[in-house]
């Protein structure tokens, strides 16, 4: 687990294992969520992404890399599991 886009990018340039990319779709700093996800999908084009919303919003994000997987946000671990088993799934086919 990392504090911020940046160093989840820098995780991924190191070559550290990393299966899934877990991140909150409100993401904002110098990385926004979106921009996350297409330099991850740039250094590991089989990486799993998983964006949690909280889906109040309709605010406009840029375009996600394909095979993103946008769940809403939930305290419930086994949403986050299953979510995470299907962005695993995604990645392996």
């Amino acid at each position: 687990m990392v504090d911020s886009a940046v160093d989840a990018l820098t995780v991924l340039a190191l070559g550290l294992p990393v299966d899934v990319l877990v991140t909150d779709a409100d993401l904002q700093g110098a990385l926004c969520c979106s921009q996350l996800a297409a330099e991850a999908r740039l250094m590991r084009p089989n990486l799993g992404i998983v964006l949690a919303s909280d889906m109040n919003g309709g605010e406009e994000r840029a375009p996600l890399p394909p095979d993103c997987i946008v769940m809403a946000e939930s305290n419930e671990r086994s949403d986050l599991a299953r979510t995470v088993r299907e962005a695993l799934a995604v990645c392996a086919s």
